[in-house]
């Protein structure tokens, strides 16, 4: 079997890649042999290798092959593919961007299996999305309350589900969960204690930074979490900066970015200490480290000791 997986949304890819190998697992009454090969360090051999032989005692194999796309090995892998009498074994290739159609891979997957597309939610999929993961922890919430967490959170399903998880259990104790109680508990002071962090930052002072995210650790929130916001900061200081160049007044930008003016004028006044390339820069190490930490690839309370200092 011959599986796709590809596009921005890391949280419903990871799902569904999950979802396929319990699957497999079911399928095959646990007895599934597991092998992911990434673009990095991708060996076409060992691969061949690895799809060829037969393990002891497994009945089958499960590959996964992760942002081959826009590497010269894929060629390969696909000739040989081609030459195969059947699919013994399931190729799963994970991809985390969108692929454009008439791409080779996608065509290749188009004649020989399946493929599942997961862009970005856009705002009334993200209420579907929200109330759905609601329901899972038996608790029914109306739009309202769905589109304050859009507000709060854009389209980070890692995030939204993160705090979901957090509002359900904090409703045990406070009651009926409304778009105000939502607004108390997604942690403002949290939010007020990131922009200290970044004011910190761009004043070179990074001993400061670092106290104020570790305060955070020992509270229990998450690295994950707090990187998170991290970049909700950054990315509303590089989006008011670039509205402020553009020559937009205050009003309009409160309007666009749904900020008080009150946050406006304190996105303001910090980004007079950053150029647009830097506040980039900032926001694309912080992806990089995101997708790290969600990978396994580094601790996620070093990913923050280690952004922190790198910018």
């Amino acid at each position: 079997m011959i599986i796709l997986l590809h596009g921005q949304d890391s949280y419903r890819l990871k799902k569904k890649l999950k979802d396929i190998l319990e699957q497999s697992k079911k399928e095959s009454k646990g007895n599934l042999y597991l092998k992911r090969f990434s673009s990095k360090d991708f060996d076409f051999e060992e691969f061949k290798n690895e799809y060829q032989s037969t393990p002891l005692f497994l009945e089958k194999k499960f590959l996964i092959l992760e942002n081959l796309s826009a590497t010269d090995a894929l060629k390969e892998v696909i000739s040989f593919l081609k030459k195969q009498s059947d699919f013994k074994n399931t190729i799963v290739f994970y991809e985390e961007s969108v692929l454009e159609e008439g791409s080779l891979l996608l065509k290749f997957v188009k004649k020989n299996g399946i493929s599942f597309k997961f862009e970005l939610l856009e705002e009334g999929e993200l209420i579907k999305w929200i109330k759905e993961e609601f329901k899972k922890y038996k608790v029914e919430i109306d739009s309202s309350i769905a589109s304050t967490l859009v507000e709060f959170f854009g389209n980070d399903l890692w995030l939204l589900s993160n705090e979901i998880r957090k509002i359900v259990l904090l409703s045990l104790n406070k009651g009926r969960i409304t778009p105000e109680s939502i607004t108390h508990l997604v942690r403002t002071k949290l939010e007020t204690d990131i922009f200290q962090t970044i004011e910190a930052i761009s004043s070179q002072n990074k001993d400061k930074a670092l106290r104020f995210l570790y305060r955070h650790i020992e509270q229990g929130d998450s690295p994950f979490y707090l990187l998170s916001m991290l970049r909700l900061q950054i990315t509303n200081l590089l989006i008011v900066k670039e509205l402020v160049q553009k020559g937009f007044p205050l009003d309009v930008i409160s309007s666009k970015r749904k900020l008080s003016v009150f946050v406006v004028r304190k996105y303001i006044r910090l980004s007079y200490r950053f150029s647009l390339e830097s506040l980039k820069k900032i926001y694309w190490k912080i992806f990089q480290y995101e997708i790290k930490i969600k990978t396994g690839k580094v601790d996620p309370v070093l990913a923050l000791e280690l952004l922190t200092i790198e910018i």
